[in-house]
């Protein structure tokens, strides 16, 4: 069989460009009729792993520059220079893979435009969701309106939720460290940040449209207790940190910790594992899942953009939209509310907490009073109910004399 031939640089050696290295010196590239070669591989860590055969520098700009490179990938991460190396390799007329979310988040539509002007590929499948192959299904397979997206999109989140079913957040979050599912400063991730920049890309690819990170309301999982898991369980929810967006007139955005009923399908997303949930006009709804970090996982994705590259079948550039778009403010969504209170345990206080709720315009579905002693909790679902008027009664209720400490609320998914 005659192979196609391709040669790439690679920017960083770490653990992703360690497992792509494996991957290409195992031929996976030639059942699809495709030969890569890694020529050359940039890295300022002198000690990284070595194989033979690779032409090794402490310079990105060798790879640039070389003439005889045809894809450049970049896996360094962060803001700069990976920026600067990206754009720099499509000014030379070189395609890019890369894995990193932050930076095409951020600068999507500055890449895109460089990309689409040099008539260059872009593959940054590997930048969400690791092996699910979510950006090519955006692009590729929903030619008809998606409605929502609704994902689990940060494994480090979800393995300390799964966690806290029997621990702390402290302990699970300890042990995720430990099994190298959480950076040792976790606070990108806990604070629902990483989740963010995911969301603001897959918003992107369906659309066209770009917003970025920094407008999605973001909230993360640092609040949510072992107490909020086991109250949320008896009534029937999983709690899980979702990314979502609904393509309204107005989209909403937004990034939270929220119960979703334990017969949803997301709410079997356990541990490290990713899931977005896509509801389209024809398609209704759909679910990806797999393995949304790590070695492997992320360097198949990153091989995917290469060899479609080198097929020629690499995904368009999606059309860009460049205009500036409202999204709705996180005050102004309507969504049941889940409610818990610490409380002095003496009649009326009940009564109180619900005439607040009742002139805020918030009905209560559910309420469940557990424990004995001078205070107890009580815990509170919702209907439906504008959020800005969630703060407005919480304000009002935490004021109250007989209320302990601060008001603990999350947001309830009917799906």
């Amino acid at each position: 069989m005659n192979y196609k031939k391709v040669n790439i640089g690679l920017i960083g050696s770490g653990t992703i460009g360690t497992g792509v290295v494996n991957l290409i010196r195992k031929g996976i590239s030639r059942k699809y009729g495709v030969d890569i070669k890694l020529k050359k591989i940039a890295d300022l860590n002198r000690k990284i792993k070595r194989f033979p055969g690779i032409v090794y520098t402490s310079k990105a700009e060798e790879i640039i520059n070389d003439p005889g490179i045809e894809i450049v990938v970049e896996l360094i991460g962060g803001y700069e220079p990976a920026l600067s190396y990206i754009l720099q390799s499509l000014d030379k007329h070189k395609h890019v893979v890369t894995a990193n979310k932050a930076v095409f988040s951020e600068f999507a539509p500055k890449i895109l435009n460089k990309a689409k002007k040099n008539n260059l590929c872009l593959g940054y499948e590997a930048s969400v969701c690791g092996s699910i192959p979510i950006i090519n299904l955006l692009l590729e397979s929903m030619p008809t309106s998606i409605k929502s997206i609704i994902g689990i999109v940060n494994g480090s989140t979800n393995y300390i939720l799964t966690k806290m079913k029997e621990k702390d957040y402290k302990q699970a979050l300890i042990e995720a460290q430990d099994k190298g599912f959480a950076e040792k400063d976790p606070s990108f991730d806990v604070n629902g940040l990483d989740s963010a920049q995911k969301l603001a890309i897959l918003f992107l690819v369906s659309n066209g449209v770009y917003i970025k990170p920094n407008r999605i309301y973001t909230e993360g999982i640092t609040d949510i207790t072992k107490e909020d898991l086991k109250y949320a369980s008896e009534l029937g929810y999983t709690v899980k940190l979702l990314a979502i967006a609904n393509f309204l007139k107005i989209p909403e955005l937004s990034v939270y910790p929220a119960l979703i009923p334990d017969n949803h399908i997301l709410s079997s997303i356990e541990n490290e594992n990713n899931a977005v949930y896509v509801v389209g006009d024809a398609t209704d709804s759909q679910m990806y899942a797999g393995k949304g970090a790590g070695m492997m996982p992320t360097a198949n994705a990153v091989m995917s953009d290469i060899i479609n590259i080198a097929r020629n079948k690499n995904y368009d550039i999606p059309v860009f939209k460049n205009k500036s778009v409202k999204i709705r403010d996180h005050k102004d969504f309507e969504l049941e509310y889940y409610f818990r209170f610490m409380v002095i345990d003496k009649p009326g206080v009940l009564a109180k907490i619900s005439n607040i709720l009742g002139a805020n315009n918030i009905s209560i579905s559910a309420v469940i009073q557990k424990g004995s002693g001078r205070y107890v909790p009580i815990v509170m679902m919702t209907h439906k109910s504008r959020e800005g008027n969630i703060y407005k009664a919480v304000k009002k209720i935490e004021g109250l004399d007989c209320i302990k400490g601060k008001t603990h609320f999350i947001r309830v998914l009917d799906l």
